[in-house]
């Protein structure tokens, strides 16, 4: 009996392990560094991982209790994986707690400010991602509108996706557009100026 136990537990984590790397896979794509601009730095990508954390989240919150218990399991393995990052790059072991729990309230204040952002439209969604992903630049709106229409549209992939398909340890984002026709055409504006 204890048995079933631990192999109930182990399935649960080899689910959100695999969500989890499917999530990772998703923010590392190149679009992001390259024609999104995001910055390909420590923070860049701890921006970008939770915002994929969040649209994940934002899909299974509406789930029965198995869906969430496994969403909490996805939520777990990330800041083990945080822990791991900060622990790789030297940081002391007295220093990783407090700043796993900094991670975390910034998780909570993300998903804060974009539900409300979601709930208000597409300009409020951009403000919220520019605080985000560019704090101190005040004028990308390129990215910023192809960044919220990103999101928006994992809505909607996301709420398509069978909620069977995600318990198998299966998720699918929307495919990022390329913006490079975009920075192309703006850099000829640019350079005309």
């Amino acid at each position: 009996m204890i048995f079933n136990l631990f192999k109930k537990d182990s399935k649960r984590e080899e689910l959100a392990d695999s969500l989890y790397k499917q999530l990772v896979d998703q923010a590392r794509l190149p679009v992001f560094y390259t024609d999104y601009r995001i910055p390909d730095t420590i923070n860049g990508r701890f921006e970008l991982l939770l915002l994929h954390a969040y649209m994940l989240f934002r899909r299974l919150v509406k789930e029965d209790e198995a869906v969430k218990d496994l969403g909490q399991a996805v939520f777990d393995r990330f800041f083990k994986d945080m822990d791991h990052s900060l622990r790789e790059i030297g940081i002391g072991d007295l220093s990783v707690p407090k700043k796993i729990k900094k991670m975390a309230q910034a998780f909570y204040g993300r998903i804060e400010a974009y539900d409300t952002a979601r709930e208000s439209g597409k300009e409020p969604l951009m403000e919220a991602l520019g605080r985000n992903f560019f704090p101190e630049e005040k004028d990308v709106p390129a990215q910023l509108a192809a960044l919220a229409d990103y999101v928006i549209e994992n809505d909607k992939v996301l709420a398509a996706l069978d909620i069977e398909t995600i318990k198998q340890g299966f998720v699918t984002f929307a495919k990022p557009a390329s913006l490079n026709a975009l920075s192309s055409g703006r850099d000829i504006e640019q350079d005309k100026q």
